[in-house]
């Protein structure tokens, strides 16, 4: 019973750990901080993560004419295709912007 205890908690805080990740590695790339964004990518931060507007990492790079930390996030998987709540993709951000 108590292994089942802990294995639970253990269970809640890294999922936890997971959701602070995609926060962090979106905030990383709306700054243009590419070693940040390395370090949740290698720390297993999900290149995918949504914010509450259905945006990206991708989306907020691309919008802040971050180049580097977009083609980092491509290389590492990030959908180029996804759509945020207002159904925008990252190229949408970039057009918008003239970057």
């Amino acid at each position: 019973m108590k292994q089942i205890l802990i294995t639970t908690i253990a269970a809640v805080l890294l999922v936890g750990c997971g959701k602070s990740q995609s926060k962090l590695i979106i905030q990383a790339a709306e700054e243009g901080n590419i070693e940040a964004v390395k370090q949740r990518l290698a720390e297993g931060a999900d290149a995918n993560a949504k914010n509450n507007f259905g945006e990206t990492a991708l989306h907020k790079a691309s919008a802040e004419g971050h180049r580097e930390i977009v083609e980092l996030l491509v290389a590492n998987g990030a959908d180029v295709n996804v759509k945020d709540r207002n159904g925008w993709t990252p190229l949408h951000h970039v057009a918008w912007e003239d970057h």
